[in-house]
């Protein structure tokens, strides 16, 4: 089964961008929903790791406000 999923990293009107590229994002609130919306956070950061963006899956979660912990979960 084929899933895609649409993720807007570009800043929300009237707020400024960031470090952090999660700021912004929370999952919704219907579990199924969430569970593709946590899909689709975590193959957007491996294409910024293989891109080069963060250097590593620890720069990442640094950059995320996570811990590297929550980042293998996701």
């Amino acid at each position: 089964m084929r899933v895609e999923v649409r993720v807007d990293w570009g800043p929300k009107a009237g707020k400024p961008r960031q470090d952090n590229p999660l700021n912004d994002l929370a999952p919704p609130r219907s579990r199924a929903e969430r569970r593709l919306w946590f899909i689709a956070v975590g193959r957007e950061i491996e294409a910024r790791v293989a891109s080069g963006e963060f250097a590593s899956y620890a720069d990442a979660a640094r950059r995320c406000g996570i811990s590297k912990a929550r980042l293998a979960r996701l």
